[in-house]
């Protein structure tokens, strides 16, 4: 997901597909693009602004991941209002969608082991302690 504007300075969505190969080539496609103005008057919802992902603080997708959960419902009732029903099937899908929360449960737990690591009079043995309990974490995860 990109943030952009057009040549009038209107907001734009521009969503792409990346993916990588078992020969670790990176591809990316566009796939799609819709330009947000006057699209969210209709909209009543409990936040008003979309969290902002970068590459350089990666696990701010967990955060970003967070939101559209919590958002799940609007996001189709907006693309059901907008006449864009094939824009969400998959958060229609059960499967799908127990996946993105597995998903966005673990980004949520790395983002957490990745602030009890962070700051100032860090001890070695507590941060030893940190990536302990988040491997047990792990391992519950998988059972």
């Amino acid at each position: 997901m990109d943030e952009s504007t057009d040549i009038n300075d209107t907001a734009q969505l521009v969503l792409f597909i990346r993916g990588v190969d078992e020969n670790f080539k990176i591809t990316e496609e566009l796939a799609c693009m819709r330009s947000l103005k006057g699209t969210t008057k209709s909209v009543q919802s409990e936040y008003s602004d979309v969290l902002y992902y970068t590459k350089v603080r990666w696990l701010s997708a967990g955060c970003v991941f967070e939101r559209v959960w919590q958002l799940k419902d609007d996001i189709v009732s907006f693309f059901h209002e907008k006449q864009c029903s094939a824009e969400c099937e998959m958060l229609e899908d059960t499967e799908w969608l127990s996946d993105f929360a597995f998903f966005t449960d673990l980004l949520c737990h790395m983002n957490n082991l990745n602030v009890k690591m962070q700051g100032k009079n860090q001890f070695i043995d507590d941060i030893w302690a940190h990536l302990k309990a988040f491997k047990l974490k792990l391992n519950l995860f998988a059972g």
